[in-house]
């Protein structure tokens, strides 16, 4: 994990699913979560149960951005 001013990003390596980037980032009081896939099927899984992610992160007032 590197931790840059208002940044933090985590990079896993699932062998089936490739690099999953997850950027965590502050900006104006709001904390968002971008997910940055390596492969199509993990970009179609987060993409599919990014609702549920939404959903589980926002009582912390975290917003889930986009999957790219």
């Amino acid at each position: 994990a590197v931790l840059h001013d208002r940044q933090l990003t985590i990079t896993l390596r699932p062998p089936e699913l490739g690099a999953v980037q997850i950027d965590l980032v502050r900006l104006d009081g709001q904390l968002t979560v971008r997910l940055q896939t390596e492969t199509a099927t993990a970009q179609q899984l987060l993409t599919e149960h990014l609702p549920q992610l939404r959903e589980s992160l926002s009582p912390w007032g975290v917003a889930a951005d986009q999957v790219q």
